[in-house]
C-alpha cells in the first residue's frame, strides 16, 4: 500500500494508503456535483451516490477487540500496512456522517473475517466483539442515511 498525501482545507496535509485515495478523490468529486448549481442536471435525476469501503483498507483496529491475523497482515508485514489505515474501526460513526453529508444513498462494506472468526476456521469461536462492530456499523447507517437504499457488505 502506498500513501499520498493530500492537501484538504480543513484538514492540512493527511495521508492516505493509496486505496483510500480514489474514494477520497470520488467523494469530492461527487460532493462537487452534488452541492454545485452549476453541475445540476449532469447526471440524471434519479442517480444513486453509493460509497464502498475494504475492512483492511479503512478499519485499522489491528489488535482491537481479539481481531486475528489476515493473509494481509502476513503479506505485508514488513511494508506500510493496514494496522491503523484510517482509523475507521474507532471512528466509524464520522465515516457514516461523511457518507450523509455526501448524499450517499448505498453504502457496501467488507467484513474482516480475522474480526469475525480471530482462528480463521468455520468451526471455531466467533469473536463477539467483532459481531458487535459490523452490528453497530449496520445500526448507525440506518440510523443516520434514512432513505438509504442499499447497505450491504461482503467477506474479506
Amino acid at each position: 500500500i502506498y500513501s499520498q498525501e493530500l492537501c484538504q482545507p480543513n484538514l492540512g496535509t493527511t495521508k492516505f494508503p493509496s486505496s483510500c485515495l480514489c474514494a477520497v478523490l470520488w467523494i469530492m468529486i461527487t460532493s462537487s456535483i452534488a452541492q454545485d448549481p452549476s453541475l445540476k442536471g449532469i447526471l440524471p435525476s434519479d442517480f444513486q451516490y453509493g460509497y464502498a469501503s475494504a475492512s483492511y483498507q479503512i478499519e485499522g483496529g489491528y489488535e482491537q477487540d481479539g481481531r486475528g491475523p489476515s493473509i494481509w497482515d502476513e503479506y505485508l508485514k514488513d511494508q506500510e500496512n493496514g494496522n491503523e489505515a484510517v482509523d475507521s474501526y474507532n471512528r466509524f460513526r464520522d465515516d457514516i456522517a461523511l457518507l450523509k453529508e455526501y448524499g450517499s444513498s448505498a453504502y457496501r462494506f467488507s467484513i474482516s473475517w480475522s474480526r469475525v472468526k480471530p482462528l480463521g476456521g468455520k468451526d471455531d469461536p466467533v469473536n463477539e466483539k467483532g459481531i458487535a462492530y459490523y452490528d453497530q456499523l449496520v445500526s448507525q447507517v440506518l440510523a443516520v442515511l434514512r432513505g438509504i437504499t442499499h447497505v450491504f457488505g461482503s467477506l474479506d
